[in-house]
């Protein structure tokens, strides 16, 4: 059972047989901005136990499903694909701009976004909406948010800040 001793594993006084001491491979942390994101090649992303039963619904920090490619990720991202009819689309790359914004923000993807929503840092949903690209931000306050949006039932999420 992978949840065996959690509590003494979440403390750091206990390891296993699947512990990982690697380089996480963070996408800048060291940088006066830093950026927490795991790059592609993180061994904290995809490393799944393909024995493990989990339920299709459990979802990583990001909200994404945990079961990729047909086995449970253990990993703290997933980095998955897309299918489009026969080919397959990477969307684990996307851009939102301009970031910081004043009264508008565009996702840019090959795929449009399907919905969206904008969070506060504290997770307070305060706007929501479908089948748009470029969102008007205008009515927020200065600050930080989340926004949540979900491209061919994939949910990705990033942070926005509106000056």
């Amino acid at each position: 059972n992978g949840y065996e001793g959690y509590n003494a594993f979440s403390t750091g006084t206990a390891t296993n047989a699947n512990s990982v001491f690697a380089n996480p491979q963070l996408t800048a942390a060291n940088s006066t901005n830093p950026d927490f994101h795991l790059l592609t090649g993180s061994p904290a992303k995809n490393a799944g136990n393909p024995a493990y039963i989990a339920a299709n619904t459990e979802t990583d920090f990001y909200n994404q499903l945990r079961i990729e490619g047909g086995r449970i990720d253990c990993g703290a991202d997933e980095f998955g694909t897309v299918t489009l009819g026969i080919d397959k689309m990477e969307i684990s790359k996307f851009s939102i701009y301009p970031n910081p914004a004043t009264n508008f923000i565009t996702i840019d993807t090959e795929i449009p976004v399907e919905k969206y929503q904008i969070f506060t840092i504290s997770g307070q949903k305060l706007m929501e909406g479908a089948d748009k690209n470029k969102i008007n931000i205008a009515e927020l306050n200065p600050g930080m948010y989340f926004i949540k949006f979900q491209i061919e039932n994939k949910s990705y999420v990033s942070k926005i800040i509106k000056r």
